[in-house]
């Protein structure tokens, strides 16, 4: 039989929805044209760290591929966040920044 405790048990519904802060910032403007761009491949972690982890090495080689087949990019650049989970060092964004003139942000676990 069940108790008066029991009886009045609740269940609480968590929303693990996140709540987006920054609303209302536009997205940098897009190039016309990739040719002759510098394009960083920015990966979160690379292969071999993290107990073997894929990171985005194999995707961005392929992707690296197909776009090589349709733009002439003046370089690609790969660059690697040292740490998964946190965010990239200062330093490693300010290259991003002032080498890129696109960049493609990736995470595989």
């Amino acid at each position: 039989m069940a108790t008066e405790r029991q009886k009045s048990a609740r269940i609480r519904i968590l929303d693990p929805v996140a709540v987006l802060e920054g609303a209302g910032q536009q997205l940098a403007r897009r190039p016309q044209d990739l040719n002759g761009k510098v394009l960083v491949l920015f990966d979160n972690l690379p292969r071999g760290l993290g107990g073997g982890e894929l990171g985005m090495n194999e995707i961005y080689e392929r992707l690296q591929a197909k776009l090589e087949q349709r733009v002439s990019f003046a370089e690609v650049l790969w660059k690697i966040k040292p740490k998964r989970g946190a965010q990239a060092p200062s330093e490693l964004m300010d290259e991003v920044v002032n080498q890129g003139q696109v960049v493609i942000n990736g995470s595989c676990t």
